[in-house]
């Protein structure tokens, strides 16, 4: 088992072995997978071309949710059991980490709203993807979609 994340003075490649691999040779087995950082994902690269998300109707992120569908149907295709891995509240020294990232995402919020008023869509796409946040409603919507494409 590896867990990922933390950084101890290690880094992953000093505890794990990179292998590249195929959808078939995992067909049968299960798959855990890191929800934050997948959803992550899904949220700085599904978006239009302006960096704006994709959002239903009512004005609801869902690149995320897309993103999600997606990878999972593709994955259960191949026989891959599926399992999200949520983890629990952030420890408490990774506070300063998690202080910066905060303080680089209002400055690319910024910098989108200064790239949108010169008419510049890719440095505002540049700059939309850096100030991605994933919100806890995101995650429990997630969640719950995660829950519907499971199978026995």
């Amino acid at each position: 088992m590896c867990i990922i994340g933390v950084n101890y003075g290690r880094k992953i490649s000093d505890i794990v072995t990179k292998e590249e691999t195929s959808a078939e040779a995992l067909a049968g087995k299960t798959l855990a997978m890191d929800a934050f950082n997948t959803l992550y994902q899904f949220l700085t690269i599904i978006r239009q071309q302006d960096g704006t998300p994709l959002m239903d109707s009512s004005g609801n992120v869902t690149s995320h949710l897309s993103g999600i569908f997606y990878r999972s149907i593709n994955l259960m295709q191949h026989n891959i059991k599926l399992a999200y891995v949520f983890d629990g509240p952030r420890p408490e020294f990774k506070r300063v980490t998690v202080d910066s990232r905060i303080a680089a995402k209002h400055i690319a919020e910024k910098k989108r709203e200064e790239a949108i008023e010169a008419g510049d869509e890719a440095e505002a796409k540049k700059q939309a993807q850096m100030a991605t946040k994933l919100t806890s409603e995101m995650m429990m919507r997630q969640r719950n979609c995660s829950r519907r494409l499971a199978y026995r």
